[in-house]
């Protein structure tokens, strides 16, 4: 919350801002509570190139959907209930084979589940898991600037005390996997969440 200073004009009233598209309904057979947080990759060499990652956050069915920024489905991938997303591009990055890492809380089977996007074709193929022993709720990736390590932040989704946890990403072949390095409390239960390296 950003506070103004003691006696400070406050700002006007921000005027409402309306959508100028959206993205595809979802197919028949989805109902209620089915898209969830996602995460927009930007084309760094063409914008009009980027992606709408967004979770398909059902039981049956579930995964991830990729949308054109026109709103039009590019592709699904069956992953399972995904019920937040996170990507990081690790162009220059050799250590990681220069690739467009995708994360998502998978909530089938209690696992952050690791994706590749592909720049050129812009579809996704699945990476690897690991295992958090509780139902994963929000999550974001982040990587150190003095490290130049990579983690996952995820939430648990029924949050209080240890709600928070942090997860070293390795990569072995196109294989990623996490292990955990921290835990922390959260009063409340968190879900969005974002990660600024510096």
């Amino acid at each position: 919350v950003a506070l103004a200073p003691a006696g400070a004009t406050p700002p006007a009233e921000a005027e409402n801002v309306m959508a100028t598209g959206q993205t595809e309904y979802m197919p028949a057979g989805y109902s209620g509570d089915i898209a969830d947080t996602p995460a927009i990759w930007v084309d760094p060499g063409d914008a009009s190139r980027s992606v709408i990652l967004g979770s398909r956050k059902a039981s049956t069915g579930g995964g991830i959907d990729v949308y054109g920024l026109d709103g039009a489905r590019l592709g699904f991938l069956a992953a399972g209930e995904i019920n937040n997303v996170a990507v990081r591009d690790l162009k220059g990055r050799s250590d990681w084979g220069d690739r467009v890492l995708v994360v998502g809380t998978n909530r089938s089977t209690n696992v952050l589940s690791y994706f590749w996007l592909d720049r050129a074709a812009r579809t996704l193929t699945a990476a690897g898991s690991t295992a958090v022993g509780f139902e994963p709720y929000g999550c974001c990736l982040y990587v150190s600037p003095v490290s130049g390590d990579v983690y996952a932040f995820v939430s648990e989704s029924t949050g209080g005390a240890g709600g928070l946890k942090q997860y070293r990403l390795t990569l072995s072949g196109s294989t990623v996997s996490g292990t955990q390095v921290r835990s922390m409390p959260t009063a409340t239960l968190s879900e969005g969440m974002a990660c600024d390296d510096a």
